[in-house]
């Protein structure tokens, strides 16, 4: 007899979850090339960054460009995020159904649409977030941020080692 197969983390948040991106609800396509439009990638609901895990209540997935929206936003404003762009799909949806003409996504139509008040403005991407839990970022950038402290220090006390000897040799130079 055959023992059964291990199904691989994707494939098991794909058999709770289903075919869609949990951020804009857009198909996923589990045959594209990794990192491509359209290909499935891992969300961390609690990120990494700030403490959560790779279990599997805390995965779900998401196009590549919707992950990095994501980024290490905390959960709540992630819920927001989602929820904004659901109230959206539902007004464009609406909108459809009601003949009114659906903008495309170009600059001056967004622009255009954003005046009018039928959508919400676009969600821009998360900046580095540095705050008191965080304290400087994720660990490495801690660590990277030390060196390259240390590096700063080390050069400009070779510096001022370097200096000074120049000053004792013209002294002794012109003694």
């Amino acid at each position: 007899m055959n023992a059964p197969t291990k199904l691989s983390i994707v494939d098991q948040i794909r058999a709770r979850d289903g075919d869609h991106c949990w951020l804009c609800n857009g198909t996923l396509d589990f045959a594209a090339k990794p990192n491509s439009k359209r290909a499935p990638t891992k969300e961390h609901l609690v990120a990494q960054s700030l403490g959560g895990g790779n279990e599997l209540s805390n995965l779900v997935l998401c196009h590549p460009g919707c992950n990095r929206m994501l980024a290490d936003r905390p959960v709540a404003d992630k819920e927001k995020i989602r929820a904004k762009l659901a109230a959206n799909r539902a007004k464009v949806a609406a909108a459809k159904k009601a003949g009114v003409p659906v903008p495309s996504n170009s600059p001056a139509s967004v622009k255009a649409t954003e005046k009018a008040g039928a959508l919400s403005p676009p969600i821009a991407p998360a900046p580095l977030q540095r705050n008191a839990a965080t304290r400087a970022g994720p660990p490495a950038l801690r660590l990277e941020a030390q060196l390259w402290r240390w590096q700063m220090i080390s050069l400009v006390s070779a510096g001022a080692a370097m200096l000074a000897i120049g000053v004792l040799i013209g002294l002794a130079l012109a003694a």
